[in-house]
């Protein structure tokens, strides 16, 4: 790859004596959740699942943003007013948390529906301002009820709670 050094014409990312255009993918990981999360009835307070990825300080220090894609499902328990719950994608560096992306609403009003409800929710987002690039950066996903009377329960599950559905993982693309 050194020898497109003098050859691109915007010389934004550099990697080793490597230099890329700007919008260059340059780093990918994904982690898979295959296992089944606890039940809990969470309330309006954002509860953390196991889908989490770090990049690391040494990886970030040469990115110009990360996008991040998450696939993940869950079992929503009906309560009084229906089965809604929210989403987010979150990053902490260093302990200080950083809303990057949110999905609100995800489920239904009818309070009529089956006892529970299963959801595939996919969210996205493009963290662009990376802070700190000594600190790992550490991607994860929360939920919540979206009201009180919007779920019972929630279970945040992997691949093999059904096992006729994709994998549930969250990947991230490190870009210069």
């Amino acid at each position: 790859m050194s020898g497109i050094i003098d050859t691109v014409g915007s010389k934004s990312g550099i990697v080793g004596s490597d230099v890329y255009p700007a919008g260059h993918v340059i780093y990918a990981n994904t982690f898979n959740f295959t296992s089944t999360g606890a039940e809990s009835d969470p309330g309006t307070t954002w509860t953390p699942t196991s889908l989490t990825i770090t990049v690391p300080a040494a990886t970030v220090a040469k990115l110009s943003k990360i996008y991040i894609s998450v696939f993940n499902t869950m079992k929503i328990d009906l309560a009084a007013s229906g089965a809604m719950a929210s989403t987010r994608i979150i990053r902490t560096v260093n302990g200080a948390v950083t809303e990057i992306a949110r999905v609100n609403m995800i489920g239904t009003h009818d309070s009529t529906d089956p006892a529970s409800i299963a959801i595939n929710a996919s969210i996205c987002g493009m963290d662009v301002s990376l802070g700190s690039s000594s600190y790992d950066h550490i991607y994860s996903v929360d939920y919540r009820a979206d009201h009180v009377n919007y779920s019972g329960t929630i279970l945040y599950h992997g691949h093999e709670y059904y096992t006729d559905m994709p994998i549930v993982n969250i990947s991230v693309l490190g870009i210069v």
